[in-house]
């Protein structure tokens, strides 16, 4: 389900108990179908869908010497 592209989905179906029995065994609990669409003749389409995030640090600490590391670390 992860590789399939959102927008290339037609259409999406259950089947439970009786008409997932030609699915065989497995579909005990049901089958979800995931119907993509179908090619066409015309021209190709191209989609381009871009993100940009910028993180950084909400707050930078002080940085201690050895001498306060090791104070901080005995109390």
């Amino acid at each position: 389900m992860s590789r399939i592209d959102p927008n290339d989905i037609a259409w999406v179906t259950d089947l439970k108990d009786a008409t997932a029995t030609v699915y065989g065994a497995r579909a005990g609990n049901g089958v979800i179908l995931v119907t993509t669409e179908q090619g066409s003749a015309s021209p190709a389409k191209i989609t381009y869908n871009r993100s940009y995030t910028f993180m950084s640090a909400s707050r930078l600490f002080q940085q201690v010497n050895t001498t306060q590391y090791i104070e901080f670390n005995l109390t």
